[in-house]
């Protein structure tokens, strides 16, 4: 995630402090997102499914990407 990205919607930030006044785990307030996203899984151009991936990184620096997308 890129700090430019970080920044939630006021549409997100309602949703996650209703769910939180109500006692949601962050883990599942999460999943709701995913769900109303559709999942990590999409199709392409030739109706294939794709999963895209994801990363968590401690530095944020360009020789961290570096080695992100060289891997």
């Amino acid at each position: 995630m890129l700090k430019q990205y970080r920044e939630f919607s006021m549409f997100v930030r309602c949703t996650i402090e209703t769910h939180e006044k109500a006692g949601i785990r962050p883990s599942k307030i999460y999943q709701s997102f995913v769900a109303a996203a559709g999942s990590l899984v999409n199709v392409n151009h030739h109706r294939q499914s794709t999963l895209f991936g994801c990363v968590l990184m401690k530095n944020e620096d360009i020789q961290s990407f570096k080695w992100l997308f060289e891997c």
